[in-house]
């Protein structure tokens, strides 16, 4: 599943996490891709209520059966002052700013 997917700093925030949906991109045909559907209660992190990822399907390999992924498109998440999990506070050392603290984005 998932779990390889889910990163340390997520574990908190998905406690919050009360219903996922999947629904076709285009109801007419599955075959264009699907949005998931996150659903959260109200919490310390975002204001968002409902997050969505969209995965758009590329080629359909006749051999195989396997479909290529051609674009994974996620929602804006309104994040609630230094709230933002995936920016992580560094410490600078030395220099003018010692001390002070800095945002830098996690790499996924």
């Amino acid at each position: 599943g998932f779990q390889d997917e889910v990163e340390e700093w997520d574990i908190p925030v998905l406690e919050y996490l009360r219903d996922v949906m999947a629904v076709d991109l285009d109801p007419q045909d599955s075959e264009k891709g699907f949005r998931l559907k996150f659903h959260f209660a109200e919490n310390p992190y975002f204001t968002n209520s409902l997050l969505s990822k969209e995965y758009h399907a590329g080629e359909s390999n006749y051999y195989t059966c396997e479909t290529s992924l051609k674009e994974i498109r996620g929602c804006k998440i309104d994040w609630k002052a230094g709230k933002d999990v995936t920016v992580e506070k560094v410490k600078q050392k030395g220099g003018r700013n010692a001390g002070k603290k800095k945002n830098q984005k996690r790499s996924e």
